[in-house]
């Protein structure tokens, strides 16, 4: 969701958690936890996107932002365009999950 919320390449996804103690905190990584590599966002996006309900991560976390207003005035940046929410291919340096932004 924030490579998603920050418009972010796998690489630079990785980047920020491994850099930034936010990013760290928000994923639930201690101070000492090690990052993983930027090609696994691609392993988990594919098999997301082979599920039965690919856009199930957006939809909860869209009505927990409706719920608390946690992103009240903020805009989305990143890609728009008509593909599917879920990326099959995820390799190139600008790919990143689209999603509809958040209403309330």
């Amino acid at each position: 969701m924030l490579q998603a919320l920050h418009g972010l390449s796998d690489f630079d996804t990785v980047q920020e958690l491994r850099c930034d103690l936010r990013w760290k905190a928000a994923c639930g990584l201690g101070l000492h936890d090690t990052a993983f590599d930027a090609s696994l966002l691609a392993c988990f996006r594919r098999r997301l996107a082979r599920s039965a309900r690919p856009n199930r991560i957006f939809e909860a976390v869209r009505e927990v932002v409706r719920a608390t207003g946690v992103l009240k005035g903020r805009q989305r940046r990143g890609r728009t365009s008509n593909r599917p929410t879920v990326p099959t291919d995820a390799t190139d340096a600008g790919a990143s999950p689209t999603a509809p932004p958040p209403t309330g």
